[in-house]
């Protein structure tokens, strides 16, 4: 959570697009929409370049467009 948005109690969502290369690397990865604009883009950007996935299977160079949407709540906390 970025702390300015944290200690204001902003609340928002994130949905960011990206694609996964052979090795497991996350590459292209770009905001598709969020609400608000802005406070929560950096930290979903960089969670997203910082994961890894399991190697490709063989012959698939990469995955593209895949989604993700990450919900920023102050306060809560949900267990699934």
């Amino acid at each position: 959570y970025p702390p300015r948005a944290w200690s204001l109690g902003r609340q928002g969502w994130v949905v960011v697009r990206f694609d996964v290369e052979a090795d497991g690397r996350t590459d292209r990865v770009r905001i598709a929409r969020a609400v608000p604009d802005g406070p929560f883009d950096r930290e979903s950007r960089a969670t997203v370049r910082d994961w890894r996935f399991r190697p490709l299977d063989a012959g698939v160079a990469r995955l593209e467009n895949c989604v993700v949407m990450f919900e920023f709540r102050a306060g809560e906390v949900f267990l699934r």
